[in-house]
């Protein structure tokens, strides 16, 4: 069974705390009318063009919105069907995500396949049958690609430590799946496909408001360091994830804030006052990308307030048609309202 080995460090503690306010802003607040489509649309051209230009695409933006809208455009075929594959495989996930279904083998071998889609790629949607060298990396051996993985797959599902935020298990699945390297080509965007995968499955849809993908080809030297500090520091022979996650989550941090400070923009520019939450009704939002439901006790215990206080807080989230109150008395509790 895999095991992940890393420390949750102050940096960790840190940008994890500064998200959770975040979050709980994004998940209060609205995108003006005017301006939504084209907001959200610019995150899925972004995450396209940076999660294929990591790869060598070459692409600009607005080439990649032509193509997304069916355009044709002068360039290399091979670029071209790149971000349609990749377009396709954003647009999977919101598929998945409705089933409820665990993440299966089957599931990451298809994404692969709709990745590489045409692309002379071989053994696409199979495991490789070759070694694989990438640097200084020498991936495992290709017998052992099916073992890895199926205990990849069955951690994903029951991740453990249990008590984890998502995201570090986001940032988990993010490099071990490409330590594993299960396939001969596609692997870095298929783990960054799988990362949103993740992040989709423990309800965090409120990432597609910005792109975790931005924030690697900013700086891809970067990117590939932090992926390899993970071999470059092991403990007792472990590999130690914790750089790693530093990395991962700082950077989750700064998409984050960059969609924050937009969408106020945003809701300036269409005089759309911004709803301002306190930090308490920030948490009970973020308490929802863990759990279904959210009962006052619970709400007592994260907030600090007392029972009074804590009814009152609620009730502006009520009002501001962020929650919805269920039952009464000792049995009431509050859901998330679904937009």
């Amino acid at each position: 069974m895999y095991q992940p080995f890393f420390e949750i460090s102050p940096r960790i503690s840190s940008a994890l705390e500064a998200i959770g306010q975040i979050l709980g802003f994004l998940k209060a607040t609205r995108i003006p009318k005017a301006y939504e489509k084209e907001y959200l649309t610019k995150v899925i051209i972004d995450t396209i063009n940076s999660s294929t230009a990591i790869e060598g695409n070459t692409l600009t933006p607005s080439q990649i919105k032509k193509v997304v809208k069916g355009k044709k455009i002068i360039a290399m075929q091979k670029d071209i069907q790149e971000v349609k594959n990749y377009h396709r495989a954003v647009k999977e996930l919101i598929k998945i995500t409705k089933t409820k279904d665990d993440i299966s083998e089957k599931i990451i071998l298809n994404l692969h396949k709709i990745i590489t889609n045409k692309l002379d790629i071989n053994r696409s949607g199979q495991y490789r049958k070759q070694m694989v060298i990438v640097g200084d990396y020498l991936s495992p051996k290709p017998n052992e690609v099916l073992r890895l993985m199926k205990e990849f797959v069955k951690w994903i599902n029951k991740p453990t430590p249990t008590d984890l935020s998502p995201l570090l298990y986001a940032g988990i699945v993010h490099y071990r799946f490409v330590a594993i390297h299960p396939f001969a080509d596609g692997n870095g965007r298929t783990a960054r496909i799988l990362t949103k995968l993740i992040l989709m499955k423990f309800g965090y849809n409120i990432t597609k408001l910005f792109s975790l993908e931005t924030y690697y080809n900013r700086d891809r030297k970067a990117y590939y360091q932090a992926l390899s500090t993970i071999d470059k520091y092991r403990i007792d022979r472990k590999e130690n994830l914790t750089l790693w996650l530093e990395y991962f989550i700082e950077g989750m941090l700064v998409e984050a804030e960059r969609a924050r400070s937009k969408i106020i923009e945003l809701q300036s520019k269409s005089k759309q006052v911004p709803i301002l939450l306190t930090n308490s009704q920030q948490k009970a939002l973020v308490w929802f990308t863990k759990n279904k439901i959210l009962r006052m006790q619970d709400y007592i215990k994260i907030s600090g307030l007392s029972r009074k206080g804590a009814y009152k807080s609620l009730n502006v989230l009520v009002k501001l048609r962020q929650i919805i109150k269920v039952g009464v008395g000792k049995q009431t509790y509050y859901v998330l309202l679904e937009k």
